[in-house]
């Protein structure tokens, strides 16, 4: 048998099943079967080939087809629970907001309520008043009808005349704070009207929101049913993919794509990602790592 100079035989190595180059045997010499000549291996070599094998397996799980309806089911029972949990977070927001108009109104009508008192406090003080210089007035008058002389009948005369005409002020301010005091009193019993319809609208809020909030569990509890259910027909090997996803992004961890956007960061899909997702591979966003599916008849 010929032999090769610088070479090496190795045994128990199977034609085109080593890692080295493979050389062909001398002509006219037998080939061994079982055996193989291949030139030395270095580590670059070798680990290029260990590579190469280890793609092979990598591409045939990356051959798997994904269901897209499957994938698209899923999506949509993400968005519903999503939803339904911001109706189940904004409810107790609604009573609150609810609450908070009623304290309002309930100091509206407690300031129309003050002002009304001072205002009323007001007007009695300059009747008081105003009684006071009438009394004062009658009095004088009296005094000055009894005067011994002119300049004493002169003085009370004065006297007389300037009560009179401050009275005849107070009497215009007192009509206007009897004025403003009938308005208040509208004001109030608009106040405390809106204030009773404060509080049955809250009552009403927090029934219906009792209520619904029993509805939203309930088809919160059979959304997430459905869910596992629909998550259980997903391969296994993309299953850790998509839950690392879903806890990080929630809803957002898919995205629906016309084959030229991404539906989550609308990044222009690549032509190899629109070849995988003919292929119906597992297929993930290149800018945002959502994982994209198609409907059927909906690529471009």
């Amino acid at each position: 048998m010929s032999t090769v100079p610088d070479r090496q035989l190795e045994f128990g190595t199977p034609f085109g099943d080593n890692d080295g180059v493979q050389l062909s045997a001398p002509i006219g010499a037998r080939p061994l079967s079982g055996w193989t000549s291949i030139l030395p291996r270095s580590p670059i070599e070798a680990a290029s080939v260990r590579n190469r094998h280890a793609g092979s397996g990598a591409g045939r799980s990356g051959a798997m087809q994904l269901d897209y309806a499957l994938l698209k089911s899923i999506h949509a029972k993400l968005v519903q629970i999503a939803e339904l949990n911001d109706q189940k977070e904004r409810l107790p927001r609604m009573l609150k907001a609810s609450q908070a108009a009623e304290a309002g109104l309930l100091r509206e009508l407690e300031q129309a309520r003050l002002t009304l008192t001072a205002v009323r406090k007001v007007a009695d003080e300059k009747q008081l008043q105003l009684s006071i210089r009438e009394a004062r007035i009658e009095k004088m008058t009296g005094q000055r009808n009894a005067a011994e002389n002119n300049r004493e009948f002169q003085v009370l005369g004065d006297q007389i005349q300037a009560d009179q005409s401050a009275n005849e002020v107070l009497s215009d301010e007192i009509l206007e704070s009897l004025v403003r005091v009938d308005e208040l009193v509208a004001q109030v019993a608009t106040a405390k009207e809106n204030h009773a319809k404060g509080i049955a609208e809250t009552a009403r809020v927090q029934a219906d929101a009792a209520a619904r909030a029993t509805r939203v569990e309930d088809d919160l509890n059979r959304a997430n049913n459905e869910l596992c259910e629909l998550e259980k027909r997903l391969p296994g090997p993309i299953q850790e993919e998509y839950r690392r996803l879903t806890r990080s992004s929630g809803e957002n961890a898919m995205a629906e794509t016309d084959g030229e956007t991404c539906g989550s960061c609308y990044s222009v899909v690549t032509t190899q990602t629109l070849s995988d997702l003919y292929a119906k591979k597992a297929v993930f966003c290149k800018n945002c790592g959502t994982l994209m599916y198609h409907s059927a008849g909906k690529l471009v």
